[in-house]
């Protein structure tokens, strides 16, 4: 007598639920910008380590421009409000969600650019790196102990966790935004909002003591310059 076995039904393969898919198709590329962005970190750590000197500040041209380091100015004009530091604090931090946010209207109405735009973003982040190690630098709070680290002083368990504080120039929270805001150009409204955004951080990383004017000032005109030239030369079409 022949027992007849039956085999077990096939797995169904597992399907992504439709939102879910489509949810991971807006977030992938951003996820790829913070796992490829890890190694360039990691590199920024050694970058004191690589045999050139450590350049202890950075202010002449801030001290012909404005008379005085303009950290302490801000700092004895502010740091009497606790609610300044918190709102410094955060909008400093605010920083680390830029790949995500400004993607944005890329991924409402030109989703099919969105990688194209976090590969724009991760150049912009992997090409400074050549000059942490050229040219370390100390950040103001380092440099002058009259200079308080605002952030560490909301969040205290933030000391110690830069991977390298003699990275103060150039400043990627300022050349992450203005190379957002070049992206979608002057013309339209989030080259604005970004611009604006670049602006505003750049004011508060001079609060907290992280980084000089000068720096700024120099990331700000060169690529203001860029995004100029980009807008003359295609002024009705959108970046």
């Amino acid at each position: 007598m022949r027992i007849a076995v039956m085999a077990p039904p096939l797995a169904r393969p597992i399907i992504i639920p439709g939102v879910a898919r489509r949810m991971w198709q807006r977030v992938w590329p951003a996820v790829c910008f913070y796992l490829a962005a890890a190694p360039a970190d990691t590199a920024r750590g050694y970058a004191d380590n690589f045999g050139r000197p450590v350049h202890e500040n950075f202010t002449g041209v801030a001290a012909i421009a404005f008379s005085t380091q303009p950290t302490h100015w801000l700092q004895d004009l502010l740091l009497g409000s606790h609610a300044i530091q918190m709102a410094a604090t955060e909008i400093y931090m605010s920083w680390f969600l830029i790949p995500i946010t400004a993607a944005i209207p890329v991924l409402l109405y030109r989703p099919e650019h969105y990688p194209r735009f976090i590969l724009y973003l991760l150049v912009t982040y992997f090409a400074v790196m050549p000059i942490f190690f050229l040219y370390p630098l100390q950040p103001p709070w380092m440099q002058d102990g009259g200079i308080v680290r605002v952030v560490t002083n909301i969040l205290p368990q933030a000391a110690g966790r830069d991977s390298n504080p003699f990275a103060a120039m150039p400043s990627l929270h300022v050349a992450l935004p203005l190379s957002a805001a070049l992206w979608y150009g002057w013309r339209y409204p989030y080259g604005k909002i970004m611009f604006g955004y670049a602006a505003l951080i750049a004011f508060v990383i001079v609060f907290t003591g992280d980084h000089y004017v000068t720096d700024i000032l120099g990331r700000h005109a060169a690529l203001w310059r860029h995004l100029s030239a980009r807008q003359e030369a295609t002024p009705s079409t959108p970046a």
